[in-house]
């Protein structure tokens, strides 16, 4: 009887000891990696809710000095992080990643300058090879004859990228420019155009489309998927009514959830795979094999992990109706 006591006694003693280590884990520490422009942290407060979850959000704003970004990252070794929002501020963050083992998803980065480029750096989007296909693909399906192609030299380890993809699986041959704000293009001739591709973000994609339309513009606007922001509607007005883009999610499953930003619907399944890991308990070293060929199913749709750290998902153009953003066409 006493052993019986004893061993009770025991248990409840190390029930307790569990317990009490396991009210003093600390909520797992997420860097946000932030641009003055970028709100991933909407979509994080999001999911923390839904789900009745607490994490140590950190931001770290990466349009700063590159030796301000190393010293905060220091502070964060082997952390996991969201974003940052384009692919220009990925390239110079890599090293850094590296450097401190910090695993960051940044859910919309997709040029192969820097997705596949490194184990510490996941995107939640496909190859920008295959939205480059796309775009040309329905440049076609709609018979344009003559196509601008207006590129944002501050993102230029995108925009490039794309455009000289279009290139490369176009018949037809593309004007391009390479803009650091629409004030460039005060005197640019749009009327000789059937078709403008934007390949700048929503801001910009709006000014662009008043402009535009201003100096004759009367053809089919386009934008890839830097340019599907809620800033674009905003700021264009009436001018992208009817404009076309290039979705990277599935908008029927972020309108069930309530989105309509990519940056919202991207950080919450961002925050989604890394809480996974977080409670599988790999490591940021580890994270990359992990995940390979696992699906995942969120705002955004369902994925599956490519062994260069894309996705494998669904995708669809988007088209402006009524100030909403309407599933135009789904493809696999």
């Amino acid at each position: 009887m006493k052993q019986m006591v004893l061993v009770a006694a025991l248990v409840a003693v190390v029930i307790v000891i569990v317990f009490t280590l396991h009210s003093k884990q600390p909520n797992p520490t997420i860097l946000i990696f932030e641009d003055g422009e970028a709100d991933f942290r909407s979509g994080v407060d999001r999911y923390t809710k839904d789900n009745k979850l607490k994490i140590n959000p950190v931001t770290i704003r990466v349009d700063q000095p590159v030796s301000e970004v190393e010293k905060n990252l220091r502070k964060y070794h082997s952390c996991y992080a969201i974003g940052p929002r384009i692919s220009s501020e990925a390239l110079t963050l890599l090293p850094y990643l590296e450097k401190f083992q910090i695993f960051t998803i940044a859910p919309l980065v997709t040029s192969p300058k820097v997705v596949g480029k490194s184990k510490y750096l996941m995107s939640l989007s496909p190859s920008d090879e295959l939205q480059a296909r796309d775009l040309v693909e329905r440049l076609q399906k709609d018979l344009r004859k003559s196509t601008v192609v207006i590129c944002d030299r501050n993102n230029i380890a995108y925009s490039e990228s794309l455009f000289q993809m279009m290139v490369q699986f176009s018949p037809l041959s593309f004007d391009c420019l390479y803009i650091d704000s629409v004030d460039e293009l005060v005197n640019f001739d749009f009327s000789k155009y059937d078709s403008v591709v934007l390949i700048v973000d929503g801001r910009v994609a709006g000014l662009v489309a008043q402009l535009a339309l201003r100096k004759g513009f009367n053809g089919i606007i386009y934008g890839s998927d830097y340019a599907y922001t809620d800033a674009l509607i905003t700021t264009g007005s009436s001018a992208v009514e009817g404009m076309i883009l290039y979705g990277l999610f599935d908008l029927s499953q972020m309108t069930k959830f309530g989105f309509t930003s990519l940056e919202h619907a991207g950080s919450y399944d961002a925050l989604m795979v890394i809480l996974t890991l977080v409670s599988s308990k790999i490591k940021t070293t580890e994270a990359s094999n992990y995940l390979q060929g696992k699906t995942f199913k969120g705002a955004t749709g369902t994925f599956t992990v490519s062994s260069d750290l894309s996705v494998f998902r669904t995708t669809n153009f988007v088209t402006v109706r009524n100030a909403q953003f309407i599933a135009d066409e789904v493809k696999k």
